[in-house]
């Protein structure tokens, strides 16, 4: 019998592992300064991490630049996996819990509110968050394009 093979139309925009320059959005620099981390990675044999040990209204966030900005075309999805383990520190859905943010730099994004502290209910362990683009965001920073070049799982406790 012959193997099947199989093929498909994704497209890797960051991999989150190493040889990436992970970097702070505007608007989302609270917590610490993004970095390799070696114990929850969920391939190869790291992850990219940044601690937010902080709470009382402040932001953090982190992502990557796509090496080429590209479009995705509705019904398709950004698909962002993500580990969260301190949900004490994380705000409300309603408030922008969890948002993944896609735009082309990372001065100019939207924002999509995907989870929140009484929605998180996978802390702990990886979840896969796909959002559409093309779908009602939440909000906005800068004056984002309809092209994109970032794109990546953001906590932002509050």
């Amino acid at each position: 019998m012959t193997a099947p093979a199989y093929s498909t139309d994704l497209q890797n925009a960051a991999l989150a592992e190493s040889g990436e320059t992970w970097g702070e959005p505007v608007g989302a620099t609270g917590g610490g300064v993004p970095s390799a981390e070696t114990d929850y990675f969920i391939q190869q044999i790291a992850c990219m991490s940044k601690t937010m040990a902080v709470a009382g209204g402040t932001t953090g966030g982190m992502g990557t630049l796509a090496a080429s900005p590209f479009t995705i075309s509705s019904p398709n999805a950004i698909l962002v996996w993500h580990y969260f383990s301190c949900i004490g520190v994380l705000d409300s859905l309603i408030n922008g819990g969890v948002r993944v943010i896609a735009g082309q730099d990372s001065s100019n994004y939207r924002h999509w509110y995907v989870r929140g502290k009484e929605t998180d209910i996978y802390q702990s362990q990886w979840v896969c968050i796909p959002v559409d683009p093309n779908v009602a965001y939440q909000n906005t920073q800068g004056s984002p394009s309809g092209s994109i070049s970032a794109s990546s799982a953001r906590r932002w406790p509050r």
